[in-house]
């Protein structure tokens, strides 16, 4: 997927950025990723989780009407 850049004489691409950067700003850019990436992943779950319970619930209770 590439993303769409605005039209420039001195456009530098990302992979000479990324060469720019010391290793610790590397090394904090990966580990931000991999945070960004389990918070999301965790989200999911715990969102799956919650409509699962719902939907437990909500069956339960259409077949055992109180």
């Amino acid at each position: 997927m590439s993303l769409p850049t605005a039209p420039s004489d001195d456009s530098v691409s990302l992979a000479q950025i990324w060469a720019a950067l010391n290793t610790d700003l590397q090394a904090c850019v990966i580990q931000l990723l991999a945070r960004l990436a389990f918070n999301l992943l965790t989200a999911q779950t715990e969102s799956s989780i919650h409509k699962e319970a719902f939907d437990a619930i909500t069956s339960d209770q259409s077949q055992n009407p109180s």
